[in-house]
This record gives C-alpha cells, sequence and structure tokens, in this order.
C-alpha cells in the first residue's frame, strides 16, 4: 500500500510541473512566437514604404511597387481615344451663323483697301490710305512736291495712321461649301469699303467676279489719277467695271478730281470717265438719270473756305450757301447730259 502511494504522489509531481505556465526568460521581444504575424507583416509594409528593393536576404532583391508600375505603363497598350463625331456648322441656328458671319467678315469701323504687287502679281490686300487736305489737294498723296501738304503748313499727323483694332477678317470662309459661300458673301461685299485711288478699285473689281459685283452697295474712292501718266487711264477702266455693280447705293469721291474745275466741269469729268456704269444703273433702276443720286462727291470740290478755285469768290454769300448751289449745278449738268444719252 506504501508503494501505491508513493507512485500516486509522483504522477502527481509530474502532472503538476507540465501544467505551470511557460516562462520566458528572453528579454528580446523580436522573436516571440505570439507576435511573429504581426512582425512580418509590419516588416513588410516598412520595405514597400521606404521603396527598399533589398528585402533582408543576401542575393536577392524585390522590386518596389513604383518600379513595377513605371515597367507595366511602359508595356502597357496606348488607350485608343474615343471617336467624336465633328460638330457640324450647318446645324447652328440661322441667327448663330449670320452672328459668326459678322465677327469673321465685317469690320466694324471701315474696310480700307490698298493696291500691292507680289510675285508680279497684282492684288488688294487690307492696310492705311495716306491721305491729305490743303487747298491745292485732297485726298490720297501722290509723290508730286505740289501735293505735298506740309506746303499749306500740315504735318503729316493729320493724316490717317493704322488702326490697331482692327478685326482679323476671314474671308476664306466663303471656299467651304456653296451654303456658306451664299449665305455669308453679302456681309463681306455689302460693308462699306474705302480704295486707295482708282487703280486699287480696278484690281478689287477684277479679283472678286461678276456675281459679287452685284453685291456691292457702298464704294469710296480716295485717289483720282491725275498727270499725263499711266494712273489717269485706271480712272476710265475702274469707272468702266462698276457697269456690273448695279445694286451700288453709294459711289463717293473723297479725293480731288481737279482743283481748276468748276462744277459744270466735274460733272463733265465724270461723264466722260464712267458714261457706262452710270447708263448701267439708270437700265437697272428704270430711270435714266438714276446715277444722280448714287455719285457723291466731297465737299472740298464745292466749299470755297476748302479750296483756291477762281470761281465763286467775292459773291458776298456765305460757304453753306455757295456749297449747295455749286452742288446743285453739278447734280444738274450730270442730269442733263445723262439725259442727252438716253435720247439717242
Amino acid at each position: 500500500m506504501s508503494s501505491t502511494l508513493l507512485a500516486a504522489d509522483a504522477a502527481a509531481l509530474r502532472t503538476s510541473s507540465r501544467k505551470r505556465p511557460h516562462i520566458s526568460y528572453i528579454e528580446d521581444e523580436h522573436f516571440d512566437e505570439d507576435g511573429i504575424d504581426a512582425d512580418e507583416t509590419t516588416q513588410t509594409e516598412d520595405i514597400y514604404d521606404y521603396e527598399d528593393e533589398d528585402d533582408g536576404t543576401y542575393g536577392k532583391k524585390r522590386t518596389s511597387k513604383t518600379k513595377r508600375a513605371k515597367v507595366a505603363r511602359a508595356f502597357a497598350k496606348p488607350r485608343k481615344d474615343k471617336k467624336v463625331k465633328p460638330f457640324r456648322f450647318l446645324d447652328l441656328s440661322a441667327e448663330l451663323r449670320n452672328r459668326i458671319y459678322e465677327f469673321a467678315l465685317v469690320e466694324p469701323s471701315e474696310l480700307t483697301l490698298v493696291a500691292r504687287t507680289k510675285n508680279y502679281r497684282r492684288g488688294i490686300v487690307r492696310g492705311a490710305i495716306d491721305v491729305a487736305e490743303t487747298s491745292r489737294h485732297y485726298g490720297k498723296k501722290y509723290r508730286y512736291r505740289y501735293y505735298d501738304c506740309r506746303i499749306e503748313g500740315h504735318d503729316k499727323d493729320e493724316s490717317e495712321e493704322p488702326k490697331n483694332d482692327e478685326r482679323s477678317l476671314v474671308p476664306n470662309l466663303l471656299a467651304v461649301n456653296r451654303q456658306i459661300r451664299e449665305e455669308a458673301s453679302s456681309y463681306l461685299y455689302k460693308q462699306e469699303l474705302i480704295l486707295e485711288d482708282t487703280n486699287a478699285l480696278h484690281i478689287f473689281l477684277a479679283c472678286i467676279g461678276p456675281s459679287n459685283r452685284e453685291l456691292l452697295t457702298d464704294v469710296t474712292i480716295r485717289g483720282w489719277g491725275v498727270g499725263r501718266g499711266t494712273m489717269k487711264g485706271y480712272n476710265f477702266s475702274a469707272l468702266t467695271m462698276l457697269q456690273g455693280c448695279t445694286n451700288l447705293q453709294s459711289l463717293r469721291f473723297e479725293c480731288s478730281l481737279d482743283r481748276y474745275l468748276d462744277s459744270a466741269s466735274l460733272a463733265r469729268q465724270i461723264y466722260r470717265d464712267g458714261v457706262f456704269f452710270l447708263e448701267a444703273i439708270g437700265d437697272a433702276q428704270g430711270r435714266y438719270d438714276a446715277a444722280v443720286d448714287v455719285v457723291q462727291l466731297g465737299d472740298w470740290h464745292f466749299d470755297p473756305s476748302k479750296r483756291n478755285g477762281w470761281y465763286g469768290k467775292n459773291t458776298g454769300e456765305s460757304a453753306e450757301v455757295i456749297t449747295q448751289k455749286r452742288r446743285s449745278e453739278f447734280e444738274a449738268e450730270l442730269r442733263r447730259l445723262l439725259a442727252r444719252g438716253a435720247r439717242r
């Protein structure tokens, strides 16, 4: 019996020693079995956060996420852009299209055109017109000394200067298609056009063609050919080409034809150089004298205070009365010449 008790006590001692809690005497918690998984996760995140290519083992490197992303982007197939249908200009409403035509083809102030030669080809471009107004000459400046505005004490500051606020016109818009040309041509050609001289007018009419000549409504000429040179011949040529402009409402001569001509002589000069145009206007409007309302001369030709003509002086009348009387004489003489031509 004593031997049985000794065996039971020994078994109890062994059992109690196994059930005692495990005690670790290692101070470094890095090797704790309970925190191994958590440490591995933390170390992995630290490696990627610092973009360290060394994973802690000899002879092996791990590629960072940033580098892998760059390589993936380099070898990735380019994305195809989505096909977007182009917007059709003609799908806009008529009001919006007209507004666009106005911005693209109309000069708000005035459209001045001058003659230029490029590559031996004559053409028309936008440009400033240098003009003078003295008792000897009015209109585009010429190279003759007696037309120089400095003779009368005027300096160059009184001449027209180029404007910086010019709108950039896009006449190529008319070449897109037939519908746009039919809708927008009137915006370009029905505005006020100021030509440098009769040479520029001749070139301009030759360039635009017969269909666009019918759209012209307002033309101003700033230079008249004088002397015995070739420029004088453009007066008749340019006015003859105007016979296709049957819808013209105003042909204004803001230039001196001749400082020694009286009102009747001015009418004869206009009739001699522009007879075909004057008769074409009468045929189109059904009145032989319809061109009298179209042709307009500047006040310089009739105002005695602006020119040193020999006629009309010492009459005792005011400048306004003389101006109106001379203008009436000009219109009466031009109407008489047109009536005589209509009776032929």
